[in-house]
């Protein structure tokens, strides 16, 4: 069962139809394994994103640095991972695998030329 489904029923609106898909089936994918995702961003308007841009400016960090993000395309999510009620960092490999592998998705925690985003999922090919 899907702990963050209103949640993340908000989020999954506005990506792409093999997003959403995709998405759901990463989420159910956890939950078998034990785990409980919450969506925190998907789709976001240029406005969005360049706020984002802005306060990482400021801050010195490259997170949401890109104003080509494939947020702005609704094909990309970003998560929370929790396991027992307590959210991971990273220390989630099984599902990375199965999002990379099975699923097709780039992941974050494997960024070379941006700061590592290991809650970071989407659908741009490499």
């Amino acid at each position: 069962k899907d702990k963050f489904g209103t949640n993340n029923n908000k989020f999954l609106t506005g990506l792409t139809p093999e997003m959403q898909t995709k998405t759901k089936k990463l989420i159910a994918y956890a939950n078998e394994a034990g785990y409980d995702i919450k969506i925190t961003s998907g789709k976001r308007t240029e406005a969005e994103q360049r706020a984002l841009v802005e306060r990482d400016k400021a801050n010195g960090t490259k997170l949401a640095a890109s104003k080509n993000s494939p947020h702005l395309q609704g094909i990309a999510i970003d998560i929370e991972v929790y396991k027992d009620g307590k959210k991971l960092k990273d220390e989630f490999p099984d599902l990375t695998n199965y999002a990379k592998n099975e699923l097709g998705f780039r992941w974050g925690g494997d960024f070379v030329n941006w700061t590592k985003e290991p809650w970071h999922f989407d659908l741009r090919r490499a």
